[in-house]
C-alpha cells in the first residue's frame, strides 16, 4: 500500500490559507496585520494552541490578500485572526503542489468544511 505524501509544514499539522478581500488593501496593511498575526499567533502557540504564520501573497490591484497559516484546524487560524483584529473572509484547508520533489498531495482534506469570518449584515453560509 502507498504511503501518503509528506507535507513540509510541522508535523501533524496542516496548512490553511486565510482570503481577505477588503476595499482599500494594500501591502503596507497586509504587512502591519501580519506583524499582529505572528504574534497572536505565537502567544497561542506559548498557550499549547499551535498556529503557525506561514506567508502571504497579495493581490493590492484587486484589494485581496491570501494568507498561509499552519495549524491543527481551521478554528485555531481564525482566531489568532480574531486575537489580531485582522478581517478575513473564510479560512479553507490547503493543499499545495509544487516541483514534483516537493509536492504535497493530501486526498484526505479534499471536501473538508471551511470557516468563514462573520460579517455583520451577512448570514453565514
Amino acid at each position: 500500500m502507498a504511503q501518503p505524501a509528506r507535507s513540509d509544514s510541522a508535523a501533524g499539522h496542516q496548512r490553511f490559507v486565510v482570503e481577505r478581500y477588503a476595499p482599500g488593501l494594500t501591502l503596507e496593511a497586509v504587512s502591519m496585520d501580519e506583524r499582529r498575526v505572528r504574534r497572536a499567533a505565537a502567544a497561542m502557540t506559548r498557550a499549547g494552541r499551535p498556529v503557525r504564520y506561514v506567508g502571504s501573497i497579495v493581490i493590492a490591484a484587486e484589494e485581496t490578500a491570501f494568507s498561509v497559516f499552519e495549524a491543527d484546524d481551521a478554528e485555531s487560524v481564525a482566531e489568532a485572526n480574531r486575537r489580531a483584529s485582522v478581517s478575513f473572509d473564510r479560512v479553507v484547508p490547503i493543499v499545495e503542489l509544487r516541483e514534483p520533489e516537493r509536492s504535497v498531495l493530501a486526498p484526505s482534506l479534499i471536501g473538508r468544511r471551511h470557516v468563514r469570518a462573520a460579517v455583520p449584515g451577512k448570514e453565514a453560509s
